[in-house]
């Protein structure tokens, strides 16, 4: 019989599928789905780049639709909704029989596991007011997400943002203007405050994706200059 279905770590490189299995799944037989990229009901030509990076996450599972298929690439995400994307991005697997370390976020909670994996890292922290799972994700925020990814990295970068000189987020905004994954909303503001869009996420975890070499594209060779919108993305 057919156990429970998990999601594990594939990744695509030099035309091969790579699966992370953990090794209390070893003797399992491992089935793999490649998927396709989704078919967003709000696509609009006229501002496609919008959609580019949120299309080619999709085919792992990482972006997905709402209820009506729509992307929403302009609509601002919350803490939960962020971290569910991160994990579903690390293809970390549940957390059976954990307990939460925040007041709001229960067991039950769709979110859960993200939040306690995250947490235990050290990745995400929670604010003096608990995890905070439907406050808007800030743009400053999710770029400390990744930050902590690597292990807080301290580079030497002179950052043209002057909203971004001081505070718990300099060192990590300056890792990743750095490293080229982020812009800023003008050309000296980065933005720090404000509420990041599903778009800008998952540009900017793209962008961190091609920089671990991890092609979220399967295999697909398309130019991303060629959309005419391809310089807006913030």
């Amino acid at each position: 019989a057919l156990g429970a279905m998990k999601r594990l770590r594939t990744v695509y490189q030099k035309g091969q599928y790579t699966v992370t299995v953990p090794k209390f799944d070893a003797n399992r037989v491992i089935e793999v789905f490649i998927g396709d990229e989704a078919v967003f009901t709000d696509y609009n030509d006229e501002h496609s780049f919008d959609f580019y990076y949120m299309k080619k996450l999709s085919i792992s599972g990482v972006v997905n639709g709402d209820n009506e298929g729509k992307a929403n690439p302009l609509s601002e995400i919350t803490r939960a909704e962020a971290t569910a994307m991160v994990m579903r991005f690390l293809g970390l697997p549940a957390v059976d029989g954990a307990e939460s370390k925040f007041d709001d976020v229960k067991k039950d909670d769709w979110y859960f596991d993200a939040v306690k994996y995250v947490y235990d890292k050290g990745i995400i922290k929670g604010t003096d007011k608990g995890f905070e799972p439907n406050t808007d994700m800030s743009r400053a925020m999710f770029v400390t997400v990744l930050w902590r990814m690597e292990n807080s990295p301290v580079v030497n970068f002179a950052m043209k943002f002057n909203d971004a000189n001081d505070g718990w987020y300099t060192e990590a905004i300056r890792w990743a203007a750095s490293e080229g994954i982020i812009s800023g909303i003008s050309e000296d503001t980065f933005g720090t405050d404000e509420p990041i869009t599903r778009e800008m996420l998952t540009t900017i975890l793209y962008r961190y994706a091609q920089k671990k070499n991890i092609d979220v594209s399967s295999g697909e060779n398309t130019n991303i200059l060629s959309y005419s919108d391809a310089e807006s993305i913030s």
